[in-house]
């Protein structure tokens, strides 16, 4: 056997041997990075807000878990036809098929996002 072949040997065994530990570093490493992504969105100002218009397209509820509070997540369709996603802590959802009125907010790093004007 070739000192290759000793080598990838060896190195599955390890593998084999660690792998829960391998998989839980992946896991907290991947955490990090999505705790670090949501932190710097979140820290970008808001750069412009603008009026929009849109059609209700579907409508789902929030349970309240855990001390969060429910609401409505909406599926919203604009008049340029793109399809948003909106929350909404409204004690009665809006239809399906009524307009609505939302709020574009462009952040400095260039994300956007939508909510309810109300």
């Amino acid at each position: 056997m070739t000192k290759l072949g000793v080598a990838q040997t060896s190195f599955t065994q390890w593998m084999r041997a660690n792998n829960q530990k391998i998989i839980a570093l992946v896991l907290f490493g991947a955490l990090l990075v999505v705790l670090a992504l949501g932190l710097i969105d979140r820290t970008s100002p808001i750069s412009s807000i603008e009026p929009v218009v849109a059609t209700v397209e579907s409508v789902y509820r929030i349970e309240p878990r855990y001390g969060l509070v429910g609401g409505y997540n909406y599926g919203l369709r604009l008049d340029s036809q793109a399809l948003v996603m909106a929350g909404d802590q409204a004690a009665r959802p809006h239809l399906i098929g009524s307009r609505v009125q939302l709020e574009r907010l462009t952040r400095e790093n260039g994300s956007i996002f939508y909510r309810f004007a109300n």
